[in-house]
């Protein structure tokens, strides 16, 4: 496709002259913010065209850091009122290094200018952001946030203006979170969340997240996957009146304290594993406990929830003194 001259053979390029929304109407059903943007090789016409598209899908998958950083700073100066930014997928390629932490919050600050509806950011796991922590802007659009790291430390860059319930609240829309390899202090973030519903949490490895706080009156679903070598002690604690699931596996090194509140919850499984076998009779140490819950439910009837508490019990190769 291509503009004609007044000394070309070759046929008119008749779509080029339709009024612009019915162009954005062509680029948006490409599907593809990439592909959308190709059509600027068209013709001057088309130049820039897809910038103007009221809803856009932007992924960058698979390119270096500063490639995506460029690219994403490019797209957050170019952005007009009324473009609608609904799903921002960005995904680093395996790239080994460390990254500044000044680098990736401007990355994160870009990001946030879009006001994407839904954002999913993974980091290889050989590309580790510095220890300094990395402030989180307000995506205050964003329904679903999935982000992925290695060791990432995060800190809450926005503040609420007054109480919670009657102020500007940085993650107001949001309904999922998954954090992967992601230490944030979550006592403080969560009550940024007034409409978490399902809260997803891997803490393998990060040594500064042996305490999990979760205190949500709007959580229904909250999945947790905890395993910290170096921690003697690891301790969770839930709040949350209209939970109704909950998932947990932790491998540890010692103790671990539990308070749980909630009132509505239904559907446990919970899965605790030690290094080495703690709590025993004679030779025998206990290695794993595992808790869970199954509500048997068909068309016709309806039976009982069924509890099921499971030990599993080691032989101690060495001779250990086991607490009372």
């Amino acid at each position: 496709m291509g503009s004609s001259s007044k000394g070309s053979e070759g046929p008119a390029d008749l779509i080029s002259v339709l009024p612009e929304d019915l162009l954005l109407e062509i680029l948006e059903r490409l599907g593809s913010a990439r592909a959308a943007a190709g059509t600027s090789l068209l013709s001057r016409r088309w130049r820039g065209l897809w910038t103007r598209l009221p809803s856009l899908t932007l992924s960058f998958h698979d390119l270096p850091f500063g490639s995506i950083q460029a690219a994403l700073h490019r797209a957050a100066a170019r952005g007009r009122p009324g473009v609608y930014i609904y799903h921002l997928n960005i995904r680093v390629a395996g790239e080994a290094g460390t990254i500044g932490a000044g680098r990736f919050s401007s990355l994160l600050s870009d990001a946030a200018r879009l006001s994407p509806v839904e954002l999913r950011l993974t980091l290889p796991r050989n590309l580790q952001v510095s220890c300094m922590d990395v402030a989180l802007p307000s995506f205050h659009r964003a329904t679903s946030m999935d982000l992925r790291a290695r060791t990432l430390h995060l800190t809450v860059w926005a503040k609420p203006y007054g109480p919670i319930n009657s102020c500007y609240v940085p993650f107001r829309s949001l309904e999922r979170l998954s954090l992967s390899g992601c230490h944030i202090d979550l006592a403080t973030f969560i009550p940024f969340c007034p409409r978490l519903r399902v809260l997803r949490l891997n803490t393998i490895g990060l040594i500064d997240m042996s305490n999990i706080t979760v205190h949500s009156a709007s959580l229904e679903e909250l999945v947790v996957e905890h395993g910290n070598r170096w921690t003697g002690r690891t301790h969770i604690s839930v709040d949350s009146p209209v939970l109704k699931q909950l998932a947990a596996s932790f491998h540890a090194c010692g103790n671990i304290g539990v308070s749980i509140l909630a009132p509505m919850l239904d559907k446990v499984w919970w899965r605790c594993s030690y290094a080495k076998p703690i709590y025993g009779l004679g030779l025998w140490g206990l290695s794993e406990v595992g808790f869970s819950t199954d509500a048997g439910r068909d068309a016709c009837v309806q039976l009982p929830s069924v509890h099921v508490l499971s030990l599993h019990i080691s032989p101690v190769q060495d001779s250990v003194s086991f607490p009372n």
